[in-house]
């Protein structure tokens, strides 16, 4: 979106990925969603409604939207 100050862009831990800071938002164990900006555009990623997801997971699949652009 380029809403890039949407709710979903909440604090959380931030993971630097060469120029991209990925931010993971929500408990350590059950990871919400990942965010991060990149060309003037907020991107996320969420976790299933159950939170199967690790966060290592979780950061695995956003990296994957950076290599598919």
């Amino acid at each position: 979106t380029r809403f890039v100050d949407a709710p979903a862009a909440a604090p959380g831990h931030r993971v630097m990925e060469g120029d991209v800071a990925f931010t993971v938002v929500g408990p350590s164990g059950r990871p919400e969603r990942v965010w991060w900006k990149k060309d003037g555009l907020l991107w996320w990623v969420s976790n299933t409604l159950a939170s199967a997801l690790t966060a290592d997971e979780l950061l695995a699949v956003a990296r994957s939207c950076l290599s598919a652009e």
